[in-house]
C-alpha cells in the first residue's frame, strides 16, 4: 500500500515541496551554504605570544579539479588589528562590568578600536602589549568619547543616503564599547577562534559558512608580510572563520594581521573593492581543512 501523507504539516510540505526544491537549487548555484568538510583539527605549532611567522606557514599545492566543489565570483576588502600606544591621559579601556583592563587610548585610537573589533596595546605606561577584543556595548552607560569627528565621512554619507548602515547608531556603540583580554595574538574571529594573518576571511556565514576552505588563483605567488617580519609567497588558500555586519553576500574581507589597509593599496593585485570581482574555488580537501582549523584554534 502506498504511504499516505496525513496531517497539516505533511500536506503543506507536499504542496510547497517543488518551490522548496527550486529555491534550494538556486541557492546552491548562487553559492549559498558552501560545503564544509567535517574533520578534526590538526594541532598547530603556533602558540600564544608568538608572532605569526614563516615557521607557522604551511604551503599547499593548487587543488586538482576533483577537489573543487564549486566556484564563486566575489569581491574583497581588507581589515586588520591596529596597534595603539599607551596614553597616560587617554580613555581607559573597560570590561563589561566597567572595570579598567589597563590600556588607556587616545580618542582617535579608542574610536577606531571599536570599528576594527580588536586591538593591541600596552597594559600600562611601560607594560607589555596585550590583545583585546570587543565584548559588547554598554548601552545604558555614559559615552566615553565623542567619535563623530573620527567617523565624520561615514556620518555624512549616511545623512546623504550614500551609506546603508546606520552610522549614527554604530558610532554611538563605539563610544560605549566594552572589551575583554584574549590569548589570541591578533584577536578573535567568531566565538574564540584566532585571527590568522593572510589566512582568515570574514564572510557572509549564510553564503560561506565558517570552516570553508577557499582557493583564490589571483593570490598565488603574491608576497605577503607576516607580523614577524617574514615575507612569504601566498599559495592562494584562505579560510572562512570570521563575519562582520558589513560583510554580505559576495563580499569577503581579508585579515592582514597588523598591516593597515589604508597604507597598503591593493595587497593582492586586482582585489580591492566592489568593482574588482575575482574567481574563488571552494576546496574540499580534508588535510587543508584540518590544518586551518588547528591554526585558528577551531576545536
Amino acid at each position: 500500500m502506498d504511504p499516505k501523507c496525513e496531517g497539516t504539516f505533511c500536506r503543506q510540505l507536499t504542496r510547497y515541496l517543488p518551490q522548496i526544491i527550486v529555491v534550494a537549487m538556486a541557492c546552491w548555484s548562487a553559492g549559498c551554504g558552501t560545503r564544509v568538510v567535517s574533520v578534526s583539527a590538526t594541532p598547530s605549532n603556533w602558540r600564544q605570544e608568538q608572532p605569526f611567522s614563516a615557521a607557522h606557514w604551511k604551503k599547499f599545492p593548487a587543488p586538482q579539479p576533483g577537489e573543487i566543489d564549486q566556484s564563486l565570483t566575489l569581491y574583497g576588502t581588507y581589515y586588520f588589528t591596529p596597534v595603539h600606544q599607551y596614553t597616560a591621559s587617554g580613555i581607559p579601556v573597560l570590561d563589561r562590568a566597567g572595570a579598567a583592563l589597563g590600556p588607556r587610548l587616545s580618542k582617535t585610537a579608542f574610536c577606531e578600536a571599536g570599528d576594527e573589533g580588536a586591538f593591541r596595546a600596552p597594559v600600562s605606561q611601560n607594560g607589555r602589549a596585550a590583545t583585546f577584543n570587543i565584548a559588547g556595548v554598554a548601552g545604558d552607560a555614559e559615552s566615553q568619547a565623542d567619535c563623530t569627528r573620527v567617523f565624520a565621512a561615514k556620518l555624512e554619507g549616511y545623512a546623504r543616503g550614500l551609506e546603508t548602515r546606520n552610522w549614527p547608531s554604530i558610532v554611538a556603540g563605539f563610544q560605549r564599547a566594552r572589551y575583554r583580554a584574549t590569548d589570541a595574538p591578533y584577536g578573535n574571529a567568531n566565538t574564540r577562534w584566532w585571527l590568522v594573518p593572510w589566512r582568515t576571511l570574514a564572510t557572509d556565514n549564510m553564503k560561506i559558512p565558517p570552516g570553508t576552505v577557499l582557493f583564490i588563483p589571483q593570490a598565488v605567488g603574491v608576497r605577503v608580510l607576516l607580523p614577524s617580519g617574514d615575507t612569504v609567497r601566498h599559495d592562494g588558500y584562505f579560510f572562512a572563520a570570521d563575519s562582520g555586519s558589513d560583510i554580505r553576500d559576495s563580499h569577503i574581507d581579508f585579515f592582514t594581521g597588523l598591516l593597515n589597509p589604508e597604507t597598503h593599496i591593493a595587497f593582492i593585485p586586482g582585489i580591492d573593492g566592489r568593482n574588482n570581482t575575482f574567481t574563488v574555488h571552494v576546496v574540499t580537501r580534508g588535510d587543508i581543512t584540518a590544518y586551518f582549523k588547528g591554526l585558528h584554534h577551531m576545536e
